[in-house]
């Protein structure tokens, strides 16, 4: 089935920088099949987009009026999110109130990029692009993929870097219950449209459902 962009507008005052497993626990509390996929059905093609907002400095994003709760989602599960209208979704102490969604087609953008990029025991950015690379290969995308830089010494979520040894990619952390993952912000670039379709359907790495691994197209610079 075709995978959409599905995207509620969303109200509120501010979530946490960090935002990703709290979002998705909050979802499945009103999709528990979301938690409860095999990994073979379609539940777990299902990708979850961090809010977009602004950092203000204390490890907190404002929303925005054009901020969204948006899944990436097969068709054929459209009207099961339709449950999330309404809803008030708790975050760490922060609520975000959803109300109703539109329908996007993806972007067949050449360009695309995803704010976080997770996999597991590839922290160091060689071993990372590494693994990276063999995982486009095995989705037959031929694009060049590359780390995201700073023209400053890399932060975690906004936060000062802690010294000027960090390597000047953008490195950013998700936190999942009482630990830490570490990832990269990832670009890929030339990508034929068949490409682009495929790298937003499945993704880099894991915990798409957190927010990792959701690729969108890059905007020029």
């Amino acid at each position: 089935m075709p995978i959409v962009d599905l995207a509620f507008r969303i109200t509120g005052d501010s979530v946490p920088a960090d935002h990703g497993y709290l979002l998705y626990s909050a979802v499945a509390a009103y999709l528990p099949a979301l938690h409860n996929s095999n990994g073979e059905d379609e539940w777990s093609r299902v990708g979850i987009h961090p809010c977009a907002g602004t950092l203000t400095g204390n490890r907190e994003l404002a929303l925005r009026r054009t901020s969204r709760l948006i899944t990436r989602t097969p068709t054929e599960l459209i009207g099961d999110f339709m449950v999330l209208a309404g809803r008030t979704l708790p975050l760490a102490g922060h609520n975000i109130y959803v109300g109703t969604p539109e329908v996007f087609p993806l972007k067949l953008s050449p360009n695309l990029h995803s704010r976080l990029v997770t996999i597991k025991s590839a922290e160091s950015p060689a071993a990372f692009l590494e693994m990276a690379r063999r995982q486009l290969d095995s989705l037959e995308i031929q694009g060049e993929i590359a780390l995201k830089q700073t023209k400053q010494p890399a932060a975690l979520e906004g936060n000062p870097a802690r010294n000027r040894d960090t390597p000047a990619y953008i490195r950013r952390t998700l936190r999942i219950k009482e630990y830490e993952v570490v990832g990269y912000a990832v670009q890929v670039t030339g990508l034929t449209p068949e490409e682009s379709r495929r790298l937003q359907e499945h993704g880099v790495g894991g915990r798409r459902r957190f927010g990792c691994g959701v690729f969108i197209p890059l905007k020029k610079s």
